[in-house]
């Protein structure tokens, strides 16, 4: 079988299920959000929820400490969580923060406080990138 290492792949990540429509076209938007309460998380996922509406050009993309799945499945989007494990070395949240950060190096990353943004702050924000 040929497997092929991503460290070697030319192509951009496309962050889309099985749900969503596939085209290279389409903006991946990370939510970066480790840290924050669980329930300042639910509140701006909500507002962003909404950004999102119609939006089929975004991809979001959740970056997260807090292990809420249900609430996740429910928006539809793609999570990635950051687990807080201990052991020797450098910790899985270091390493997969590193790789997160390979991984959508082509992303607008926005930090979750952009989810209370104004329209025209929020639509700013994604022409900056």
């Amino acid at each position: 079988m040929g497997l092929i290492s991503p460290h070697i792949t030319p192509f951009a990540w496309l962050p889309t299920l099985n749900h969503r429509p596939v085209s290279a076209d389409v903006k991946t938007v990370m939510i970066w959000a480790p840290g924050v309460q669980r329930d300042q998380l639910r509140i701006a996922c909500e507002r962003f929820s909404k950004k999102f509406l119609g939006r089929e050009d975004l991809a979001p993309v959740l970056v997260t400490d807090i292990a809420d799945f249900a609430f996740y499945s429910r928006l539809g989007w793609l999570v990635e969580y950051l687990p807080a494990l201990s052991g020797e070395g450098p910790s899985l949240q270091q390493r997969k923060q590193a790789y997160l950060a390979w991984r959508y190096r082509d992303a607008c990353i926005v930090p979750l406080s952009a989810g209370l943004a104004s329209e025209p702050v929020w639509n700013a924000l994604l022409k900056l990138s």
